[in-house]
């Protein structure tokens, strides 16, 4: 004996999730009609720094000029050859110097490699001024300095010998 098979029933969980995909591509589609249409006049009256979607890429203002822009200036910097691995700026301006294509890039490289250069030698006078600050820093190096400075010794030699050479002038004149 066979048994009767029931009808396949559609379960109404499924339906629902059919149903709500449905209303959300109606409710998408109202949306972005009333997005498009609603916003092409010129007298709509919105304020200069609200923008709009627009319907073109030269509309000013406009979401899709926006984005172009932004492709435009991203396909720009993709296709920029990578630049060499040089150590100094002044390197990487000649090579695009030679290079040719792009003159103000060249041009910008050096002056901004004249410029690090300047502020290296800078750096490094200042570096030297803390050097000597750091000598009279400590206060026996302070004085191992000044006793350098007023050695009796020392002087005592040099007004020897400039009164050496002062009697060596006396004796020629007379």
């Amino acid at each position: 004996m066979r048994r009767r098979q029931q009808p396949y029933k559609i379960n109404s969980l499924a339906r629902s999730k059919g149903q709500a995909m449905i209303e959300y591509v109606i409710i998408t589609g109202v949306l972005v009609a009333a997005l498009l249409t609603g916003l092409q006049d010129d007298d709509a009256g919105y304020a200069e720094n609200e923008g709009y979607i627009g319907l073109s890429k030269n509309d000013d203002g406009s979401l899709l000029q926006a984005l172009h822009r932004r492709y435009t200036a991203q396909a720009y910097a993709l296709s920029l050859p990578e630049p060499p691995e040089v150590n100094s700026l002044d390197k990487l301006s000649a090579y695009y110097d030679r290079l040719g294509k792009f003159p103000e890039l060249s041009n910008n490289l050096y002056e901004a490699s004249v410029l690090m250069n300047k502020l290296t030698n800078n750096l490094k006078k200042v570096n030297d001024g803390i050097d000597r600050l750091e000598d009279y820093a400590d206060s026996n190096k302070a004085i191992d300095k000044a006793k350098q400075l007023i050695d009796p010794d020392r002087i005592k030699d040099k007004i020897q010998d400039e009164l050496e050479d002062q009697l060596k002038d006396q004796i020629k004149i007379i």
